[in-house]
């Protein structure tokens, strides 16, 4: 089993961490105790973020977005991107939006609530790329 991603979030002086893997693994550090939390996925999870201990979002394979709550364990959905999420950051001064990103050019912004509430905001569409032409190099004088 691999780790693919870790994320740190203080906690009145203390820290907790999250980390999560394949399998749909995810581990929270707290009070010097690792606890294995449920995500109810067994797609590999690939980045971890959140804006607090228990405000925290995974993303993973096969367009895997999870709610995770070291409590109650995780809540898994999709995003409607159809690819692999690569890398998530959450901000809680940003409205409690969370940016995902991952492969062929996926980008996109969930806005704060529920997972059912998980609306595209916006989709990067990468553009085809134009090889500009050649040109001669004209020599000076």
């Amino acid at each position: 089993m691999n780790l693919n991603d870790v994320w740190s979030a203080g906690l009145d002086g203390d820290t907790a961490v999250w980390v999560v893997g394949d399998a749909g693994t995810a581990l929270l550090f707290a009070n010097g105790v690792w606890d294995t939390v449920a995500t109810n996925t067994t797609v590999d999870l690939n980045s971890v973020h959140g804006t607090s201990p228990s405000d925290v979002y995974a993303v993973g394979d096969d367009d895997t977005f999870v709610v995770l709550d070291p409590v109650s364990g995780g809540t898994a959905g999709t995003l409607g991107t159809g690819v692999d999420l690569t890398g998530v950051w959450s901000s809680a001064a940003d409205g409690g939006r969370v940016f995902a990103v991952g492969a062929e050019g996926a980008a996109m912004v969930r806005e704060s609530g529920s997972l059912e509430d998980t609306r595209l905001q916006s989709r990067y569409e990468p553009q085809r790329r134009i090889r500009p032409e050649r040109h001669q190099c004209f020599r000076g004088r």
